[in-house]
């Protein structure tokens, strides 16, 4: 009989809970030919869980593909396009991760501490650009940038057109004509973005349309968040063009744009 090591158990707190949440791969213990959980009275009794968790350890180090389509793709026209083919490839979003934008879409599944943010608005001398600790004053860097957005900090200078006629400029990038109600001078209304690229699904019919509405998605979190103005609900026109080819919109030093357009 196999020996059963029962080693203790793992506890970590998790960020997002104050519950404690037990590390059930911590608790188990290969033996022999078998894999044994220590902390599940029904494993230790059912011979069938046993077999089961044998084979699950057998088949360690194998490598193994899992496709979690279905077995007729006639009827999924789209799959080639659609994101979970990338997800199931292990390449998700990546036409943000081309133009390197993923790190500021992924700050969006991050809460906001509220009474954080107060505190370090109610710290922040506009004087001196610096938060005023007690222990000593900090400022933010372009490390900083490059850390938690994770946005370029070299490469090209992100120089946009300042002229041109803005309702054309949107409709060759996205494909839809916006109406003279929708621009505050060279700003395009971000509630236009709203109605027409509210979800993938909308535009998941071709490359094209996929491309344009990631050019929409990258807009709205220019305009929205990393370049935005006070009221964060409209965006300048001029950063379209720097979307066109995400290649090489990955090249522009857009973290340096974001600190010098914070100060």
């Amino acid at each position: 009989m196999a020996k059963v090591i029962s080693p203790s158990p793992v506890f970590f707190s998790s960020p997002f809970s104050s519950i404690s949440t037990f590390d059930f791969s911590a608790s188990l213990s290969v033996t022999g030919p078998r894999i044994v959980c220590s902390f599940c009275f029904i494993c230790s009794k059912n011979s069938e869980v046993l077999k089961h968790l044998s084979e699950m350890a057998s088949s360690l180090g194998q490598s193994r593909v899992i496709n979690p389509g279905p077995e007729d793709p006639s009827l999924l026209r789209f799959q080639s396009i659609h994101v979970s083919e990338h997800v199931w490839d292990g390449h998700d979003h990546p036409t943000l991760r081309l133009a390197e934008f993923i790190g500021v879409a992924n700050l969006s599944q991050f809460p906001l501490d509220v009474g954080l943010i107060t505190a370090l608005v109610e710290r922040w001398r506009p004087e001196t650009h610096t938060f005023h600790m007690p222990p000593r004053e900090c400022t933010i860097t372009l490390q900083d940038v490059a850390i938690l957005l994770g946005l370029r900090i070299d490469g090209r200078p992100v120089i946009a057109p300042t002229g041109g006629d803005w309702a054309q400029i949107v409709e060759d990038s996205l494909g839809i004509r916006p109406g003279p109600e929708h621009f505050v001078g060279s700003f395009l209304k971000i509630s236009w973005l709203d109605i027409h690229f509210t979800h993938i699904s909308m535009h998941n019919h071709s490359p094209m349309q996929i491309t344009r509405f990631a050019r929409a998605y990258i807009l709205r979190l220019i305009g929205g968040f990393i370049l935005a103005d006070h009221s964060s609900s409209r965006v300048f026109v001029r950063y379209l063009p720097l979307l066109e080819d995400f290649e090489l919109t990955g090249q522009y030093s857009w973290g340096l744009a974001v600190l010098g357009y914070l100060y």
